[in-house]
C-alpha cells in the first residue's frame, strides 16, 4: 500500500547522495535517510502480504537476496547499534599537455649489409598536442564489512532500488501488494 511511496522517497535520498558526494557529512546523512526510507518498503511489503494467502512464503523467499539482506543489516545497524561510516575515496586524475613527433628515415642495404643510401625527409611529419585540461576529482564511498570487504554505496545502492523496485511490482502482480 505504502511501499510505492518509500520507494520514491529512497530514490529521493539516493539522489540526494548523487548530490552530496563532495560533502562526507551531507552525504552521510543521506545514507542513513536512504536506509531508512528504502527498508520501509520491505516492512511496509510484509506488513500487507501476510495478510494474504500465501504472502508470507514470497516474503521469505524475497529475503534471501543478498542485496535485501546486506542493507537490511545496514538499516539495522544504522539504527540499533552505530551509524554507517562509509569509506570515502578521493580519486583526482591530472592531464598535461604532450607533443608529439614522427619522422620516417628509410635505409637502403645492399646484400652484403652495407647502407647504400639513406633518406630522411627535410620536414618533420605532424605534430600532436594534446590540451590541458583541469583535473577532475571523483568522489566515492564504500561500504566495509566486518571481513574487510569493500562495496561502492552508490552502485550497491542502485542495485539495491533496483530490486526493491521488482519487488513492488512483482508484488502487486502477484496481488501481495496493493498498487
Amino acid at each position: 500500500m505504502y511501499e510505492s511511496e518509500k520507494l520514491q522517497e529512497a530514490e529521493y535520498f539516493y539522489n540526494s547522495m548523487l548530490q552530496e558526494l563532495q560533502n562526507p557529512e551531507h552525504f552521510k546523512y543521506n545514507l542513513g535517510a536512504f536506509l531508512s526510507a528504502s527498508r520501509s518498503v520491505l516492512q511496509h511489503a510484509r506488513k500487507e502480504a501476510i495478510t494474504k494467502n500465501g504472502g508470507e512464503k514470497w516474503y521469505i523467499e524475497l529475503m534471501k537476496s543478498k542485496v535485501l539482506c546486506f542493507f537490511r543489516n545496514q538499516r539495522n545497524a544504522e539504527i540499533h547499534a552505530e551509524p554507517v561510516r562509509p569509506s570515502q575515496y578521493v580519486d583526482i586524475t591530472v592531464q598535461e599537455t604532450f607533443q608529439m613527433r614522427s619522422t620516417v628515415s628509410i635505409t637502403k642495404i645492399d646484400v652484403n649489409g652495407n647502407v647504400v643510401e639513406i633518406y630522411s625527409p627535410s620536414q618533420e611529419a605532424d605534430v600532436l598536442t594534446l590540451p590541458n585540461s583541469p583535473p577532475t576529482i571523483d568522489y566515492h564511498y564504500r561500504f566495509l564489512d566486518k571481513c574487510g570487504t569493500e562495496d561502492d554505496v552508490l552502485i550497491l545502492a542502485k542495485m539495491y532500488l533496483d530490486e526493491l523496485n521488482n519487488v513492488v511490482i512483482d508484488g502487486i502482480a502477484k496481488k501481495f501488494l496493493t498498487p
